[in-house]
């Protein structure tokens, strides 16, 4: 087993074993980094390359690399009635409807793109462990350990716990 040590802030060091760890890399979708999106796009864009260098460090030391997506059919019948009140859901926009599976703002963006043989999860939700195959997956390959990084914190990086579990992964949020 190989134990990699990254130092943190306030003097914490973040441990994990490569291959009991994934990267999750939270709706970095090209419509989240568009000026029509309506939130702080150039502060957006910024950890692009961070999060790009993250996902190239990560898969060289053989930790998995799974990828998520806010993601609806393009009938919107699984759009729940909250997320319809939000009225982002399907409105059309300069890559086609806003996440809608298919559309072209849909498609992460190029400097984070996931490779042919790594996981991509769409979600209807902010979540990514909620109505998803993500905690079997991660419980199947015996992963322990997220490192996780994304856009829209306010919402999806934060509402993305570990299902309930005796032992919790170790998570180290933002990159």
């Amino acid at each position: 087993m190989t134990t990699i040590s990254v130092n943190c802030r306030a003097d914490r060091v973040f441990r994990f074993d490569p291959e009991r760890t994934a990267l999750l890399a939270i709706d970095l979708q090209q419509e989240f980094f568009t000026d029509d999106c309506g939130q702080c796009v150039a502060e957006m864009r910024a950890i692009l390359p961070r999060a790009a260098r993250l996902q190239e460090v990560l898969r060289q030391l053989g930790c998995r690399v799974i990828h998520t997506r806010e993601s609806y059919l393009a009938d919107m019948s699984d759009v729940h009635a909250y997320r319809a009140s939000l009225g982002y859901v399907g409105e059309a926009g300069p890559l086609g409807r806003f996440c809608i599976l298919g559309e072209p703002g849909h498609e992460f963006v190029e400097a984070v793109q996931s490779l042919e043989h790594e996981t991509v999860i769409d979600k209807a939700s902010f979540g990514a462990f909620y109505n998803t195959s993500l905690d079997d997956e991660l419980r199947a390959d015996g992963i322990d350990h997220l490192i996780i990084c994304g856009v829209t914190t306010q919402c999806c990086v934060h509402s993305t716990p570990w299902a309930s579990s005796s032992k919790p992964p170790t998570m180290l949020l933002n990159c």
